[in-house]
């Protein structure tokens, strides 16, 4: 049998048909005396969809790859827009922490002042009342 090989098919020519006797690898004089065997047509057929659902889902990857990246660098700015926004109230937080020390400080000072005052007042009134005869 003479065969030549064409994408994995075995072309089959009139002179195979003579010698094989297999009319589903007979070569069509109309067709211009070339044809392929059935069983290697079929077997390029199922192949055939085979190579594009691997190929459709080369793309599905290649298309979830990308989308998963520009997930993760979307999520990736979200992070770092996050964190800076935290470090801001943070810091936030802090001087309001300070500022009501500060407060809370200038409170306490102002209450022990008072109080001292209130004493030396009240003393000075005491010395009053008991040398009140002397300034007269």
């Amino acid at each position: 049998m003479s065969s030549n090989s064409f994408c994995g098919l075995r072309q089959t020519t009139s002179q195979d048909l003579a010698t094989t006797g297999d009319p589903s690898s007979a070569a069509s004089p109309e067709r211009g005396g070339v044809e392929y065997a059935i069983e290697d047509v079929e077997k390029l057929l199922k192949e055939k969809p085979k190579n594009l659902k691997e190929k459709n889902g080369e793309e599905s990857r290649t298309e979830l790859e990308m989308q998963m990246k520009s997930k993760e660098e979307e999520s990736n700015s979200i992070i770092a827009e996050l964190s800076k926004n935290c470090a801001s109230l943070e810091a936030r937080c802090i001087k309001e922490e300070t500022d009501m020390l500060a407060e809370k400080d200038a409170r306490v000072a102002a209450e022990i002042a008072r109080a001292t005052l209130s004493e030396e007042l009240k003393m000075i009134r005491q010395l009053m009342s008991e040398n009140k005869h002397l300034l007269e």
